[in-house]
């Protein structure tokens, strides 16, 4: 009888050991459970840093993106559009008083000076003032320079080196065509050197004029205006 009560108590005591276990078990698994929350709580929210910081980035560049192209837009239309500003335009009710506008021109008859590529102008002097005068096409293209060199712009020696330079230029560039007239005039004195370019197209004068020693700036304004408009 008392084996049996033994017994009773061992299988007992085994019962209650084995229990306690398993409830340690359970609260150790309970605890780890938590902690396993816990590190992916502080994970989510460094995600959810980096995913903000890459949208951050990401529309930053965006619009770095839209405002450089905006600013090549930008430079392409103010590029495009400073030829035609610096070319005046002027209408008239008719076509013979357009041409009537081009009051200075003429046809040069009588030839002195070989300025090269089968060109041949009037060369006159009078009064300090070297006078070159020639026709191409529909232009007539004169020149003032003075004969004294220390009045003269520094780009060219004398008004027949300007003349023969603006016919090398015109023999590589061409000029609007007039419908009858246009008028190319340079004045080349140091003091005040200008460079006058107007030509007449149906109703309409153009203008183009710039205080400049070098004629073939001018020149180059009134080609590019030619180019933009074909």
């Amino acid at each position: 009888m008392l084996k049996k009560r033994t017994l009773i108590g061992v299988a007992c005591s085994l019962l209650l050991l084995t229990a306690c276990q398993s409830n340690e078990n359970t609260e150790s698994n309970e605890d780890s459970g938590e902690s396993e929350n816990e590190n992916i709580e502080q994970v989510e929210p460094d995600q959810e840093n980096n995913d903000s910081t890459e949208e951050s980035e990401s529309e930053e560049s965006e619009n770095s993106d839209q405002e450089n192209q905006e600013e090549t837009e930008t430079d392409e239309a103010s590029s495009e559009d400073s030829v035609p500003n610096q070319v005046k335009e002027e209408d008239y009710a008719t076509e013979e008083e357009a041409v009537a506008a081009i009051d200075d021109y003429q046809v040069v008859e009588q030839t002195n000076t070989d300025l090269g590529y089968g060109i041949e102008a009037l060369s006159e002097g009078a009064a300090g003032h070297e006078y070159i005068s020639w026709n191409e096409g529909n232009w007539l293209i004169k020149i003032d320079f003075p004969l004294d060199p220390q009045y003269a712009a520094d780009e060219y020696e004398d008004g027949q080196s300007m003349a023969e330079a603006v016919v090398e230029f015109l023999e590589n560039h061409i000029l609007p065509p007039p419908s009858e007239r246009g008028v190319v005039t340079i004045t080349a004195f140091k003091d005040h050197p200008e460079t006058t370019i107007r030509w007449q197209d149906g109703l309409t004068v153009y203008e183009v004029e710039q205080e400049t020693s070098d004629p073939i700036e001018t020149l180059q304004i009134a080609v590019d205006y030619q180019e933009n408009k074909e």
